[in-house]
């Protein structure tokens, strides 16, 4: 029963702070009188709808002081029909202030079920030129919400939007012109309004800035402009930026090479990256909303893994070998085994490498075993190689020759001299199938030709046979 009383008190609490907020926010609009379309006869839903609904990315926004906006943030988040009723009222009232639709539109996506109003309310926005609205109508047709997907519509619409300076929209208009959506490719305009956009401050256009100038895309290349956008892009929080920029650092590539600072930017990322996955999955594991259906849940998973599995693979790198900073194989191994779960291939072999040589834990042969096969059939090479050793040598499982020549063939295909060497071997004594002189022949020569020493004395002792 007490804790009923308090739930009431509390309420009545947060009500009497919410009505004080307005009441404090409609003095404050007065005392503003006309600025940015305000007027001192506007009624108490505009003034409701501005306090409640403004975006702050909005420059034809209405702030409200910052004593007040706190008030206000926290009586938002249960007062949302309340903010819908008044920026539906306030837009009937001032049809003028094409900001009012506009704010209508973000209060009934912050309601998160009601995107086809949004849509619509965004769309009077945008078509009284609303730039902000324009974005937003944008990014629903991108998305399917609240209608039909029409991405020649919200091309146009980000068109239109970039062209009046909003970033955003140049950031999401230049990644259409990249991929081809809603239109024809065109990777140098892409790369003039990713240009624009990270110089007014997007962090994911810093990146795909960065990224279009280390690969020569849509322009000439650039390794030392690269690099500065990725750092900018890294201090600006943007996860795959700081994973590029350790790359580059790492490697030397565009200036000077910096393992200690590399390995920095990883543990950033990587930290960065942890948290967003547990945030996401702590929103997925909620009752079912209308944004956690299966395809979100699949876009979701596509980015963690192309966003964090590479960090996650390098850092675990630099810390089985103690590149950067102290040698430590049992988080090695821990961080090598999410990336390997993300899906990165690399990984895959990278922790089956340490699995079967027992670095940083304890061996497990069969567990290394599937983990080759694992990063083998996601197209790695060297794990191609190495599985076909477990398999021929019956390590972690049964001796299979014939499934082990198959992968040593594959890898050798692939350019991994070692598989080329070992195939040859198999060839040479008829193993895994039918002897074939001629073939070891060739196999032990490119292996030779790529360096490997053992290769070249087979060769010599084979070319000393005499043909039965």
């Amino acid at each position: 029963m007490l804790r009923w009383i308090a739930v009431v008190v509390w309420l009545c609490a947060m009500g009497f702070l919410y009505r004080e907020a307005l009441s404090d926010y409609a003095n404050a609009m007065l005392a503003q009188g006309s600025a940015r379309g305000s007027a001192p006869d506007d009624s108490t839903n505009v003034r409701t709808c501005d306090a409640l609904a403004g975006d702050s990315q909005d420059p034809e926004r209405i702030l409200a002081p910052p004593d007040i906006a706190g008030m206000i943030g926290r009586a938002f988040s249960y007062r949302d029909d309340h903010v819908i009723v008044a920026c539906r009222a306030a837009v009937n009232e001032r049809p003028d202030l094409r900001r009012l639709p506009y704010q209508l539109g973000l209060a009934y996506e912050r309601t998160l079920s009601r995107y086809t109003e949004a849509r619509s309310a965004y769309q009077k926005a945008a078509e009284a030129g609303h730039v902000e609205a324009m974005f937003k109508l944008a990014r629903l047709m991108q998305l399917t919400r609240g209608g039909p997907e029409d991405l020649p519509q919200a091309r146009r619409w980000l068109d239109t939007a970039a062209r009046a300076g909003n970033r955003r929209a140049m950031a999401d208009f230049a990644s259409m012109l990249e991929r081809g959506r809603g239109g024809p490719q065109d990777l140098s305009q892409a790369r003039r309004w990713y240009e624009p956009a990270a110089q007014a401050g997007d962090a994911y256009a810093m990146h795909d800035l960065a990224r279009m100038l280390e690969g020569g895309l849509g322009g000439p290349s650039s390794l030392p402009e690269a690099r500065r956008w990725y750092e900018d892009g890294a201090k600006a929080d943007n996860e795959r930026a700081m994973y590029d920029l350790a790359r580059m650092l790492d490697s030397g590539l565009g200036g000077p090479q910096d393992s200690q600072e590399a390995r920095l930017w990883l543990e950033k990322a990587v930290q960065k990256h942890e948290r967003s996955v547990k945030t996401w999955f702590d929103y997925l594991q909620q009752p079912a909303k209308p944004r956690t259906m299966p395809e979100m849940r699949r876009w979701r998973a596509e980015h963690f893994r192309d966003n964090g599995a590479d960090a996650l693979n390098i850092y675990g790198i630099m810390l089985a070998q103690g590149r950067g900073g102290p040698q430590d194989q049992p988080q090695a191994r821990l961080w090598l085994e999410r990336s390997a779960q993300a899906g990165h291939s690399g990984a895959m072999n990278n922790l089956a490498d340490m699995l079967r040589m027992g670095a940083g834990g304890p061996e497990d042969l069969a567990q290394a075993r599937r983990w080759y096969e694992a990063g083998a059939r996601a197209g790695e090479i060297r794990a191609m190689s190495n599985l076909g050793a477990m398999l021929e040598g019956g390590m972690g499982g049964p001796t299979d020759l014939p499934d082990a020549r198959r992968w040593f063939e594959k890898a050798a295909q692939g350019g991994e001299r070692t598989a080329m060497y070992n195939l040859g071997i198999m060839l040479e004594k008829g193993q895994g199938g039918p002897q074939d002189l001629a073939q070891a022949r060739r196999w032990y020569e490119q292996a030779a030709q790529a360096g490997l020493a053992p290769a070249a004395a087979s060769l010599r002792a084979l070319d000393q046979r005499k043909e039965p």
